[in-house]
C-alpha cells in the first residue's frame, strides 16, 4: 500500500510486474477511510509485492509501512483520477485498477454498501488471484496485469450474479409469503 501525491506517481508503476490500482473515495466516509489506511499490514501480507493499491493523500509519495490518517486523504487528486477514469457516475468508493494501455480504460471494483467482512474477503480473493498469477501467470507487467484483470473481472461479475439471485429469492419468498396469507385469508 503507497500514498501517492499526484497522478504522475502512478507512472512509477509501469514497468512492475504488479497489479496497481487507486482506492477512490468520496471523502465523506471518514472512518471507512481510515479504515483502509490501518489495514496496510493485513493488506501487504495478502497480496506481497504483486498489487500496489495507491492511496491519493496529502503527503509525501511512496510512503510505505507508517501511519496515515484519513484528514490526509487527498479528494482533488481522487477527483482528478475519477475524472480521466470516466467514473463520475460510480459509487463510492472504489478500486481504480490501472491497465497502463492507452485506450484501454481502467478497470474497477466498487465497495459501495460491502460490509468490512464483505471488502476484506473480496481483498484477500483479489490478493489470492494476484499470487497465483505472480507463481504461474505471464511474466511480461501488461499481460500480467491483464490475465490478473480477467479474472478478477470474472470474479466481480460472479458476485454480482449471485447478489442478484439472492436478491430474487428473497424477494420471491417475501411474495409467497403474501399470496399465501392473502389466500389463507379468502
Amino acid at each position: 500500500m503507497w500514498a501517492i501525491g499526484t497522478e504522475k506517481d502512478i507512472e512509477v508503476f509501469r514497468d512492475r510486474r504488479a497489479l496497481v490500482s487507486v482506492y477512490i473515495s468520496d471523502g465523506y466516509n471518514h472512518d471507512e477511510i481510515q479504515w483502509v489506511l490501518d489495514s496496510w499490514k493485513g493488506f501487504n501480507r495478502d497480496a506481497s509485492h504483486n498489487w500496489h493499491l495507491l492511496i491519493p493523500c496529502k503527503t509525501d509519495a511512496y510512503v510505505l509501512n507508517q501511519k496515515i490518517d484519513a484528514a490526509q486523504y487527498d479528494t482533488e487528486l481522487a477527483d482528478k483520477i475519477v475524472a480521466q477514469s470516466n467514473l463520475q457516475e460510480e459509487k463510492f468508493p472504489l478500486l481504480v485498477f490501472e491497465s497502463f494501455e492507452r485506450g484501454n480504460p481502467p478497470k474497477f471494483v466498487s465497495l459501495h454498501g460491502m460490509t468490512r467482512a464483505k471488502t476484506i474477503s473480496l481483498l484477500k480473493e483479489i490478493a489470492a488471484i494476484v499470487q497465483d498469477e505472480a507463481e504461474k501467470g505471464p511474466s511480461a507487467p501488461d499481460e500480467f496485469r491483464r490475465k490478473v484483470m480477467d479474472r478478477v473481472d470474472i470474479l466481480s461479475t460472479q458476485k454480482k450474479v449471485l447478489g442478484f439471485a439472492l436478491k430474487a429469492v428473497a424477494i420471491g419468498g417475501t411474495a409467497i409469503g403474501i399470496i399465501s396469507g392473502v389466500v389463507g385469508l379468502i
